[in-house]
């Protein structure tokens, strides 16, 4: 079974929708092992509102709103684990904010 590096996917997917920024801070929370990741990224308001512009301006002169996205997964001992949850919470960040996400199911090994 090959392991899908999700904060990798998740960077890349964030790359894709012109975001910033992106930062991972992995945190022991017990010892041994006990660990959680903290994700924090930028990414372009999903809808912005043009009738807000000047009559002639051009949008692409314009600035792009940016929303700030800050996710903290749960504690677990696995890696796998603990950098899936932070990497969930990052998607419903997103879909908050009316980005399309598809759940993980892509993911599952059948």
């Amino acid at each position: 079974m090959q392991h899908i590096n999700l904060i990798r996917w998740l960077q890349d997917v964030v790359d894709g929708l012109g975001g910033t920024t992106f930062v991972v801070h992995l945190e022991l929370v017990r010892q041994p092992d006990i660990k959680r990741v903290h994700i924090s990224f930028q990414v372009p308001v999903r809808h912005v509102d043009l009738s807000s512009m000047e009559p002639g301006e051009d949008p692409s002169s314009s600035m792009i709103p940016i929303v700030s996205i800050a996710a903290v997964g749960g504690e677990a001992p696995i890696w796998t684990t603990y950098e899936r949850l932070a990497v969930e919470a990052c998607l419903e960040h997103l879909k908050n904010h009316g980005y399309f996400v598809p759940d993980f199911s892509y993911f599952r090994v059948k």
